[in-house]
């Protein structure tokens, strides 16, 4: 399975999140949107394609603190994908998340 994993990108928090999925979730091809480089296009398109292809999407807490994770979220959820958000180290779906904030 393939975790995408939503999160300010240069932050240590996220570093922090990517790790905790990868403990989490051990032999699943987490993949760090933080890795792309170039200009702002290509970075948003190779955002794009991996969330397009993954099978599961993991937000962090913050997200509404961040464009690019704003239209990260809003791609995921054009593609159908399952997205979980990640609060006090537990990963909430969306109603779940709705619910609980």
């Amino acid at each position: 399975m393939r975790i995408a994993v939503i999160g300010d990108y240069e932050s240590s928090q996220y570093r922090d999140m990517l790790e905790r999925v990868k403990i989490i979730f051990p032999g699943e091809n987490v993949l760090d949107l933080s890795c792309y480089t170039g200009d702002w296009k290509k970075k948003a398109d190779a955002r794009l394609e991996a969330i397009f292809s993954s099978h599961l999407v993991i937000i962090c807490a913050d997200w509404d603190r961040f464009t690019d994770v704003k239209i990260d979220i809003t791609r995921a959820q054009k593609f159908n994908k399952e997205c979980l958000i990640d609060i006090d180290g537990r990963f909430l779906s969306f109603p779940e998340y709705g619910r609980k904030w």
